[in-house]
Order: C-alpha cells, then sequence, then structure tokens
C-alpha cells in the first residue's frame, strides 16, 4: 500500500512524470536574519546579524534533491565586533512534498573578527516549498573566522526564485 501511495504522490508532483520537461536551474536571492553567539579565547558574547546569498538551484530525480551553489555576504555584530564575511560554496538537500532540507558550506575571506582571514562554514536549513517563487525557512550555522573568532547562528531565511 505504501508503495502505491509513493507513486501516487510523485506522478502528481514529479514534472518527468507529468510529460512535461524537467524545470531550468533558477537563480536565488536570498536574505537573512541571525542571532549569532560567538567566542575566542574565554570571551563568549551574543549579538545579531544580517546577509545576502546569490545563486543558483538545480533538482534533479523528479524534484526530490536539489544542488545549489551560492555567494554569501553577511555581516554580524558579536563581542562588540563588527564581522563580515564574503564567502562562496555548495550544498545539496531532499526536497519533500511541503519542505526541503538542506546542507551547506562555504569558504572565503571574514574580517573584523578582529583578525582578517580565511573563514568556512558548515550549516542545515529547512524551507517551506508551497509557494513557487517564494520559500520561507529557518537555518543553523557553524562560523570560523580565522583563527580569531567561532560563532554559532541561528536565524530565519527567505529564498526569492527567479
Amino acid at each position: 500500500m505504501s508503495c502505491l501511495a509513493a507513486a501516487a504522490v510523485l506522478a502528481s508532483t514529479s514534472p518527468c512524470l507529468a510529460d512535461e520537461e524537467p524545470d531550468a536551474p533558477r537563480g536565488v536571492v536570498g536574505v537573512h536574519g541571525n542571532y549569532v553567539t560567538g567566542g575566542d579565547d574565554g570571551e563568549r558574547g551574543d549579538g545579531g546579524g544580517i546577509g545576502l546569498r546569490l545563486g543558483s538551484h538545480d533538482t534533479a530525480l523528479w524534484g526530490a534533491v536539489a544542488v545549489f551553489e551560492e555567494v554569501v555576504g553577511s555581516y554580524s555584530h558579536v563581542l562588540d565586533r563588527h564581522v563580515g564575511r564574503v564567502a562562496g560554496g555548495a550544498g545539496m538537500g531532499l526536497q519533500f512534498i511541503v519542505i526541503g532540507v538542506y546542507g551547506h558550506g562555504h569558504v572565503g575571506y571574514g574580517f573584523g573578527a578582529p583578525g582578517d582571514g580565511i573563514t568556512f562554514d558548515l550549516g542545515v536549513s529547512a524551507s517551506l516549498l508551497l509557494f513557487d517563487d517564494v520559500r520561507p525557512g529557518l537555518h543553523l550555522e557553524y562560523v570560523h573566522i580565522f583563527d580569531e573568532l567561532k560563532m554559532l547562528t541561528a536565524g530565519v531565511r527567505v529564498d526569492f526564485m527567479l
């Protein structure tokens, strides 16, 4: 019975099974707001941040698997520091009928931590897929800037699909 239900769901949501061309990759403009907690050697603090993402989003396997690449710019205020980052990266995830769950990573340049240098992050996010062009969601991310600052960010995000 569950195999029949899965086949019915795939047939009703899949452009490939509906004899239509699969979607081409779509451009994405995303914005996010964060709660930030971070620290360095012996010092911890909380703050906030904002960010902008520009990229491309593609799907495979009847839309169930998503792959994306993006460039990210972000600003955070934590420990009385103004921290900026510019990074590029990629991610992938699974998309179910109304929700997508993704993992991602970026590498780039961070500044104001107080030193400047290499930054990387690893994170997870979930987005609602109820609307074709707007995808609200949540994210959680670990950020490391140089050997100066380590942050954990959590917040809301909205992706605008082009």
